[in-house]
């Protein structure tokens, strides 16, 4: 049940009939992200059932995060083996993991003797146990077969090993930034990490953040609320920090020099027929999502196109794919808690399933469905918004404006917007039965 719930778990699409899916989950993801998944499953679910120290917690926690972030830097650096580093990031802090869970009252002592400032922690544990926590991950890796990569994780004879140097970096970064983005201690890992991966540094913090968002969304896949929602903290801060006030001022310069896409009934066509192909070909939902937003923005001439999930728990609405126009600060901003007291425009169109124009911002009905937080986030204007639906389920919204170019909106526009939306959900609906 796990491999299936989480086969889909960026998108959380729901299935209905589950007799094929380990076959379309190999097909999906491959057999080392298959692979990654079944052995992370047998290794968290007993932790996750068995303990509730805060420590366990922010281990879980990181180690989500961590592995998230590590197999976005092998990507970059073109490391075939992404998944790998993927489960050893993840695993990389077993031996506190089960310690946290399992330990009787050795807990109490070891939370003592951290408390002191005047030693290491690997000495605080050998001071308490006898032995470090992190040989505790390398026997236990040997044991059960998790792979040479984490046995070799705790070794100094290996640092000058990319790999395992993608994982420790990946551990050094989720704890500095619970101290914050903006500390000179991240900066000048991050510089470190600019240089490790190539990865441009304008580019590195927005995807950085992406990722952490993503590693929310897994720890919420596996179960893991607590955990989850710690790291969410992480991207809870205001967007308004140096990165996106950069991004802005890129758009800026750009926005007026770029003519934005005008309507043409051809390319739709041509996108809908790929679309249709994309489907029969079993694509992933995320090719799918990208054809429809493509279609959208230059079928139908529109400056911006998004599509924004439900979080599993259902208390969170957050931008997944975006786009047109500044789609880096549309992503960056795009995060609303679901408010059943003060419901949104998008509250609503996720509720009654239907598709909405918002023609006039001015009206009373408008202003209490657009909050200013919302405001903040899209900008004023008329904008087209309509209910991603799968099983009779919403499960997110997809949204559409001319806002940058003050272009109007028509009825033909909104027609062939609610077109899309209707055939993403088509599409989502077959991924999920097949």
């Amino acid at each position: 049940m796990h491999i299936l719930r989480l086969t889909d778990s960026a998108y959380h699409i729901p299935r209905k009939n589950r007799q094929n899916t380990i076959s379309r989950a190999l097909v999906m993801l491959g057999v080392n992200e298959v692979k990654s998944i079944c052995m992370s499953i047998a290794v968290f679910d007993p932790l996750m059932q068995k303990g509730s120290h805060k420590e366990l917690t922010l281990e879980i926690a990181r180690a989500f995060h961590a592995a998230v972030q590590a197999r976005y830097f092998a990507v970059m650096r073109g490391d075939p083996a992404s998944e790998e580093v993927f489960t050893t990031a993840l695993l990389y802090h077993l031996g506190e993991m089960i310690f946290w869970s399992f330990a009787g009252k050795e807990i109490d002592s070891l939370r003592q003797e951290l408390k002191r400032k005047d030693i290491p922690r690997t000495e605080a544990e050998k001071n308490v146990l006898g032995f470090e926590l992190n040989e505790l991950t390398a026997a236990l890796g040997r044991k059960w077969g998790l792979g040479r990569l984490l046995e070799d994780s705790v070794s100094a004879e290996q640092m000058d090993n990319p790999r395992l140097k993608t994982v420790r970096l990946s551990h050094q970064l989720v704890k500095l930034v619970e101290q914050g983005w903006e500390t000179e201690e991240t900066k000048n890992l991050l510089q470190e990490i600019v240089a490790f991966t190539g990865l441009p540094q304008t580019a590195l913090m927005p995807a950085l953040r992406r990722n952490t968002e993503e590693a929310v969304q897994l720890a919420e896949a596996y179960g893991a609320s607590a955990a989850s929602e710690r790291i969410a903290r992480l991207v809870e801060t205001p967007a308004d920090d140096e990165d996106l006030k950069e991004l802005e001022r890129q758009l800026a310069r750009t926005e007026n020099a770029e003519q934005p896409p005008v309507r043409d009934a051809e390319y739709q066509l041509k996108v809908l027929r790929k679309l249709s192909d994309t489907i029969i070909a079993g694509s992933s939902v995320s090719e799918v999502l990208e054809l429809v937003l493509d279609g959208i923005y230059r079928g139908i001439g529109m400056d911006r196109a998004l599509f924004a999930l439900l979080s599993p728990n259902k208390k969170y609405l957050r931008a997944k794919s975006v786009a047109g126009a500044g789609r880096d600060i549309l992503a960056r901003k795009f995060k609303l808690e679901v408010n059943e007291a003060a419901p949104t425009i998008f509250d609503k169109v996720i509720c009654e399933q239907d598709a909405f124009w918002i023609k006039d911002r001015s009206s009373s009905a408008a202003k209490e469905l657009i909050p200013q937080l919302l405001e903040e986030i899209i900008g004023d204007g008329p904008f087209f918004v309509a209910p991603a639906v799968v099983d009779n389920q919403a499960i997110g919204i997809f949204f559409a404006d001319r806002r940058p170019s003050m272009r109007e909106l028509d009825e033909e526009c909104f027609d062939a917007f609610r077109q899309f939306a209707m055939q993403a959900n088509l599409a989502l609906e077959y991924l999920g039965k097949y």
